[in-house]
């Protein structure tokens, strides 16, 4: 196989990789090894074996969350790559236990670096859930797209980033309404929502009571009198 049509073939690999694209990535090096079985001597093809691992590793290598958990691995790939005895058993161990085993390690740290990225908009909604929260802002807060984002927040939370953020806000709505002697138009205002109207249409249908209602159910004796003393 010429250098130039082996390098091709490792940057369409890598770019697959890149780009999360797990399918585009094992038919490259399904090809690949095909190529290397039909135009090469084993002697060369496992030249070219060793060179994939170190290319591999070192895209992988990338992300500084996954660095440690491949050097483990490429000691392994090192000890196994040694040990292969024939054309056929690379090909297997190349396509299977080598680039599943670095899949594996990169999706692994990738699902923890997600969750302290939810984790990190979680925070940041609380912070400000009194305020504007825009899908724009919130994107930049993290170094993300609007788009994944919001991909992001569904897959690790289960909900809608904006459903979340309405449940933050009924849920300082009800401290408020409880233990304040706020007015209804404040303490909509106070947690985030401009119209005192859509925010009485909102609680109702999510709590299930309007606000003046969850208030008298939920205020004790003293709190209605230091709240009418507020009022006054």
């Amino acid at each position: 196989m010429e250098p130039e049509r082996l390098s091709r073939r490792w940057e369409e690999l890598l770019g697959k990789i890149r780009k999360s694209d797990v399918e585009g990535a094992r038919s490259c090096l399904e090809r690949f090894c095909r190529e290397l079985k039909e135009e090469t001597c084993y002697k060369t093809a496992k030249i070219y074996t060793l060179e994939l691992l170190l290319n591999l590793s070192g895209e992988f290598k990338r992300d500084s969350q996954v660095a440690q958990a491949v050097v483990e691995l490429d000691y392994k790939y090192l000890k196994e790559w040694e040990n292969k005895g024939e054309f056929e058993q690379f090909c297997h161990w190349v396509q299977n236990d080598v680039l599943e085993g670095y899949l594996e390690k990169l999706n692994l740290c990738n699902g923890k670096k997600q969750q302290r990225i939810v984790e990190a908009v979680k925070e940041y909604i609380e912070k400000n859930y009194e305020s504007r929260l825009a899908l724009e802002d919130m994107a930049n807060y993290v170094y993300l797209s609007p788009c994944y984002l919001t991909r992001l927040f569904r897959e690790g939370t289960g909900c809608r980033i904006f459903d979340y953020i309405t449940a933050v806000r009924l849920k300082w709505a009800k401290e408020y309404l409880a233990h304040s002697g706020c007015r209804i138009t404040e303490v909509a205002q106070r947690v985030g929502f401009e119209d005192a109207s859509y925010f009485g249409k909102v609680f109702r249908k999510e709590v299930g009571v309007t606000p003046s209602e969850y208030r008298d159910l939920h205020q004790s004796g003293s709190d209605r009198d230091h709240a009418g003393r507020l009022a006054e």
